[in-house]
């Protein structure tokens, strides 16, 4: 895909001839960022019980996917109560799925399955026969193109990396980079921490200015290690 100049649109200061190339130059400059994953109705939103997912691309690992246009599976709607249904895409694939909440007189949004990331969420009632646009809230994060990593087992992490560590099933490390540049930096979700603990292996350097792996014992939490050219250092 061709890339344009953005330059801040100005009415008072560009002429007519150019003022509305800048326009289109500032859009295919944003379409990459605000058309990613974008949810909306259908084609045919008078019959469909369906939601279509705009094209994008995600980094999983340092591998890079781009996906088309996506249309989910048919979704049922509710029968005794409404329902919050969520879309959402694999972090290491950009595949496009729906997360079916339960039924309620105030429904509340289904737990959102490790190594996804919400795309909308569906309001259904029981009349529903058909999803509109008006349907559908847009919860996607401002870091979607940057894919998430699900890892259960051992594994050394590269400069960038977002890594969904779950050790549910079983304890293991997470290495730090060997070789990191000034300024490299991961974000880590920990899952399953509570039940196995997940080690940040230093591999060399220091976390925090101390000689010591890193461990973490609590479930659900996230942060970002930074190495600020002498250690890495922890952030929320």
């Amino acid at each position: 895909m061709a890339v344009s100049t953005y330059a801040q649109t100005d009415h008072t200061s560009q002429t007519v001839a150019a003022y509305p190339g800048t326009i289109d130059a500032d859009f295919a400059v944003l379409h990459q960022l605000a058309g990613a994953f974008a949810p909306h109705q259908t084609a045919s939103p008078a019959s469909e019980m369906k939601v279509a997912v705009d094209g994008g691309t995600i980094l999983a690992g340092s591998t890079r996917i781009t996906k088309s246009l996506q249309t989910t599976a048919t979704i049922t709607a509710p029968t005794t109560h409404p329902r919050h249904d969520l879309v959402v895409i694999a972090q290491g694939s950009g595949d496009v799925a729906v997360v079916t909440g339960a039924e309620a007189a105030s429904p509340a949004d289904p737990v959102l399955p490790a190594g996804t990331t919400p795309v909308a969420r569906v309001r259904l009632a029981t009349a529903t026969t058909a999803i509109a646009n008006a349907d559908l809230d847009d919860l996607r994060p401002l870091w979607l193109t940057r894919g998430w990593v699900v890892k259960t087992a051992a594994y050394t992490a590269s400069a960038d990396d977002r890594i969904e560590a779950d050790s549910a099933s079983g304890a293991f490390t997470l290495t730090l980079p060997a070789a990191p540049s000034t300024g490299a930096e991961l974000r880590v979700r920990a899952r399953g921490a509570a039940t196995h603990t997940l080690t940040i292996g230093r591999n060399g350097q220091t976390i925090m200015a101390l000689a010591e792996d890193m461990t973490v014992v609590t479930d659900n939490v996230e942060f970002a290690l930074r190495l600020d050219g002498a250690t890495w250092r922890v952030f929320q």
